[in-house]
């Protein structure tokens, strides 16, 4: 109890809460318990019974955890209190969200896994939210938590199914679409890796998948980045095109789905335009700042001329001169040994025209073929 109030001095709580006072107590508790097997086997790793070791150390583990998980279920029949005892679990330990938050994005996934392998990657899962040591309700309840209120996940476009198809969380059968609140998708093209190629079966295919969470009655919240650099390139109108009949699927259904597809920097001019973080100052001693456009006008506006036309009306709306001209901007600088050009919201658009005019005519000419 003395390790318990002093962690509590520690996050200069005024108050102290009994209860809460409890809970950290017994989060504590659960974590001395935790199991030991990576301190075993990396010291008897050159043993050739490390298999043994590995086993009895989650023996002993067991009976350690399990315990120690059932009498907190019986004993703090209070979901909240419980709920105090799993954010400490999930937030005393530094990494231990991020780390399963990176193995879940499948960023770092081998290109060309399907759906069904990228659901059954093992994940890290701690301990305390893995059946083999704790039981599946406790273990189920460490997970609903993470997920529901915790999981900053921010998946690959590519594996977006596989992701929604997961059905177990460690050895626990367990299904994350049911339980989120807020799933992020990640559509990234960049110019200097020569364009690549954006896996236009592979978009097509995650955006059907979203379909599944329309039926939804708890509010869910999707939101789909696309990188700065799609804005040069006419690959945004295909990835848009290919978001537009998922949207309105989504928007049409009125349940507790919602969806936003945003920009990040899109449309930036020249004396916003940063790559560093919000609280980064220039050199010539301006703030710099993170935009994101918000692209959800584009699917109600009919065609992608009339969008481009309705955003060639916002810059004349704009009440300020100084503003508009602003918006007309061009700056030429040295980045990485060749020269950058930051382009204004006018350049913009026009380069966005061009594109909308060359993927029509490549459209027509594969008609004509």
């Amino acid at each position: 109890m003395k390790r318990a109030l002093k962690r509590m001095a520690e996050l200069k709580l005024e108050y102290i809460d009994p209860l809460r006072l409890l809970s950290v107590h017994t989060a504590l508790l659960m974590r001395r318990s935790r199991p030991e097997i990576s301190k075993i086997s990396s010291y008897y790793q050159s043993q050739a019974n490390e298999a043994h070791l590995q086993s009895l150390a989650t023996q002993c583990s067991q009976l350690q955890c399990a315990p120690l998980a059932a009498t907190i279920l019986t004993r703090l029949p209070p979901r909240e209190l419980r709920d105090y005892i799993y954010n400490f679990l999930w937030t005393a330990d530094d990494g231990v969200v991020e780390k399963l938050d990176a193995a879940m994005s499948a960023h770092d996934a081998p290109t060309g896994l399907s759906s069904h392998a990228i659901a059954s990657l093992d994940l890290p899962v701690p301990f305390f939210a893995d059946a083999t040591f704790v039981g599946r309700s406790f273990a189920e309840e460490a997970a609903m938590w993470y997920f529901r209120m915790l999981s900053c996940v921010e998946v690959d476009y590519r594996y977006v199914r596989g992701y929604l198809e997961r059905s177990t969380f460690g050895p626990m059968l367990f299904i994350p679409s049911t339980v989120i609140r807020q799933l992020t998708i990640t559509i990234e093209w960049l110019i200097h890796d020569g364009g690549g190629r954006l896996d236009y079966a592979a978009l097509q295919d995650s955006m059907n998948s979203l379909l599944v969470l329309q039926d939804r009655r708890e509010d869910l919240a999707i939101e789909v980045y696309l990188s700065r650099d799609l804005q040069f390139s006419r690959t945004l109108f295909h990835v848009l095109e290919a978001i537009k009949p998922v949207f309105h699927a989504l928007e049409q259904k009125k349940s507790g789905t919602t969806i936003k597809v945003m920009g990040y920097q899109f449309f930036t001019p020249a004396w916003r335009h940063t790559s560093l973080p919000t609280t980064t100052t220039t050199p010539q001693g301006k703030k710099t700042h993170a935009t994101v456009e918000l692209l959800n006008y584009y699917f109600d506006a009919g065609t992608p001329e009339q969008w481009l036309a309705m955003k060639d009306k916002e810059i004349e709306a704009i009440p300020q001169a100084q503003r508009r001209e602003k918006c007309q901007d061009v700056r030429i600088y040295q980045h990485l040994y060749r020269p950058c050009i930051i382009a204004d919201i006018l350049q913009i658009l026009q380069t966005m025209r061009n594109n909308l005019a060359d993927m029509h005519g490549v459209t027509c000419w594969k008609r004509l073929k």
